[in-house]
C-alpha cells in the first residue's frame, strides 16, 4: 500500500492516520492541558469524544470552540468572535514574524477555516432539509482545531520568551 508522505531534512515521513493523531491531535490536546489552556482543552477533548459518537456537528461546533477559546486565553479577552479575535491577535502582533500582506490574508483564509466549517456545516439553521454532515468533514475540524491551537499558542509562546522580565 502506498501511504502519502513527505521529505524533511533528508528524510522520508509517512503521513497516515497515526500520524495526525500523534503530531496534530494528541500533540494539540496535550500542549492545551499543559500549558494551562482547560476550557479549550475540555472542548476540545469534547469533540475527540464526539467523533467516536459519530456527532459530526457536535464535533466541528466543539472544535471550533476550542479554537475560539484558545484565542480568548491568549489574549486575554472574556468575549468576542472568531474574526475580531484574529484581527486582535494580528494586531498584537502574534504575527508580526511576516509581512503585513500575507499577515492578513493567512489570518483570515487559514485561521479562519475553522470558522467556516461552522457556519457552513454545524453553527447555523440548516433550514427545510436536514444536512447530514460526513464523518471526514468532523475529522477535518478536527485536525484544523489542532494545528490552529498549536499555531496560536506556538506564537504566544514565541512572544512570552520574547518579552523582556520585569
Amino acid at each position: 500500500m502506498n501511504a502519502p508522505g513527505a521529505f524533511l531534512d533528508g528524510r522520508f515521513f509517512q503521513i497516515d492516520a497515526d500520524f495526525f493523531q500523534a503530531e496534530i491531535i494528541q500533540k494539540g490536546e496535550d500542549i492545551l492541558k499543559e500549558k494551562g489552556f482547560e476550557g479549550a482543552h475540555d472542548e476540545f477533548r469534547e469533540a475527540r469524544e464526539d467523533v467516536v459518537d459519530g456527532k459530526t456537528k457536535d464535533v466541528i461546533l466543539k472544535a471550533f470552540k476550542s479554537f475560539e477559546s484558545t484565542l480568548k486565553t491568549v489574549l486575554n479577552q472574556p468575549s468576542g468572535d472568531v474574526m475580531g479575535l484574529l484581527q486582535l491577535f494580528r494586531e498584537k502582533g502574534f504575527m508580526d514574524d511576516i509581512p503585513e500582506a500575507p499577515r492578513k490574508a493567512v489570518g483570515k483564509a487559514v485561521l479562519g477555516s475553522l470558522t467556516t466549517l461552522r457556519n457552513e456545516l454545524a453553527g447555523h439553521g440548516q433550514g427545510n432539509a436536514v444536512l447530514d454532515v460526513p464523518r471526514h468533514y468532523a475529522v477535518l475540524a478536527i485536525h484544523l482545531a489542532g494545528s490552529l491551537n498549536q499555531f496560536v499558542l506556538d506564537q504566544y509562546l514565541r512572544k512570552q520568551s520574547a518579552a523582556p522580565e520585569v
